[in-house]
């Protein structure tokens, strides 16, 4: 048995993940890992048929004689992409021999519920209709016992915090509502996978710092206050003297790169890439607006800087990067994100994204190394929300 897996099996390992990969070249490295992924319908058909198994390993193991599963999704149904993803979802989970109701916290004023129905017919990127239930009118019948569930799968971030509707819920989430934005820290992640990966390269022999990103992280910033931005590029030249001295190990001519993210949330929000800490000094207005409010309207005040990796892979002529999903921490398959008006120093999840389909031989022979890194990850989350549940 590998190394990796004697660790899967002493983690109570995450429903599902993303993570995102770079690689130059001389490393690579997961950039991010997402806990509650939402492109599930750019997966291939190869990949659902193996997320759709793993989904049923995950119960058979878990919940053996679960039957019915409620799946909370994020409250931005006016996304016709993100409905067709927990359209995919729902069927996959289905097609693991369970039946689904999906939820949200809709507005009965808002979204056109009336008091006759507890759902609306919600149409996807597709044009494939989605049912979707008022999580609200759904818990009275669920306290009332007329509405049983086993257990509630989440796809929602929960950037805003934990609402008390799913504190008491009679039946367990996957993943736990521990582990959402509103307490997750990517530095957190990132300590975690770090240290595996450094123990696990001790054993082979090998350098760790070619399959992770150095990283330092810096809180109570105000991203307008000058003190803060001194902070800021202070801890940006330490580490750019970090990646100059590995750069000189390895005889890399490539210019060292830093990204400047928010230490927590998703959907690209708060990232810069800086390739000198004066540049973190001068941020003009429209830079330190984007750094000032994520997701939500939430105040960013803590920051990462992580040791940025270009990217070498390419879809039609334009940069991209793998994103690679898993259920059980069994990697199911991936897709490219790729990014038409950025270069491959800079961050693609932005303006002027897309996604396109990846194969075995669009990873040009990397994609086992790819998949360990994914599972490093999963292990890595798994530690996170064990910390984040005790804390809760």
């Amino acid at each position: 048995m590998s190394l990796l897996s004697q660790r899967e099996l002493s983690c109570d390992l995450p429903f599902y993940g993303s993570v995102d990969i770079r690689y130059s070249g001389f490393k690579m490295a997961v950039v991010d890992a997402n806990l509650f992924p939402a492109g599930f319908n750019n997966l291939s058909e190869e990949a659902r048929t193996k997320a759709a198994l793993a989904i049923q390993r995950f119960f058979a193991q878990k919940l053996p004689k679960a039957h019915s599963i409620l799946l909370i999704a994020e409250e931005h149904t006016r996304n016709t992409w993100y409905l067709e993803n927990v359209r995919v979802l729902k069927a996959l989970i289905e097609s693991a021999g369970l039946s689904v109701i999906c939820a949200t916290f809709l507005d009965p004023k808002v979204d056109n519920i009336c008091d006759h129905s507890d759902f609306v017919m919600l149409e996807t990127a597709t044009g494939q209709l989605l049912q979707m239930y008022c999580f609200m009118r759904l818990l009275k019948g669920i306290q009332s016992g007329e509405r049983v569930f086993d257990a509630a799968i989440l796809n929602n971030d929960l950037t805003s915090g934990i609402a008390k509707s799913l504190q008491n819920l009679p039946f367990p989430i996957f993943p736990s509502i521990a582990a959402g934005w509103h307490s997750r820290l990517k530095s957190r992640h990132f300590h975690h996978a770090n240290q595996i990966i450094e123990e696990m390269c001790q054993t082979e022999g090998l350098d760790p710092w070619l399959w992770r990103c150095d990283f330092d992280m810096v809180h109570s910033v105000d991203i307008n206050d000058e003190a803060s931005r001194e902070r800021l590029a202070q801890s940006a030249s330490d580490l750019f003297k970090k990646i100059d001295l590995k750069y000189t190990e390895y005889g890399i001519r490539e210019k060292p790169l830093i990204f400047l993210k928010s230490d927590s949330g998703t959907y690209g929000m708060g990232v810069i890439s800086i390739e000198d800490p004066s540049e973190l000094l001068t941020l003009n207005r429209k830079a330190r607006n984007n750094l000032s409010k994520g997701k939500s309207g939430q105040l960013m005040e803590r920051f990462i800087l992580q040791e940025g990796v270009s990217t070498l892979f390419k879809s039609k002529g334009y940069p991209a990067e793998p994103c690679l999903y898993s259920v059980y921490n069994q990697v199911a398959g991936g897709f490219f994100r790729v990014n038409t008006l950025k270069s491959e120093r800079e961050n693609l999840n932005s303006q002027g994204m897309l996604f396109e389909p990846m194969t075995e031989a669009d990873a040009q022979g990397h994609m086992d190394t790819m998949s360990a890194l994914a599972r490093i990850s999963g292990i890595a989350c798994s530690h996170e929300i064990t910390e984040l549940s005790e804390s809760l």
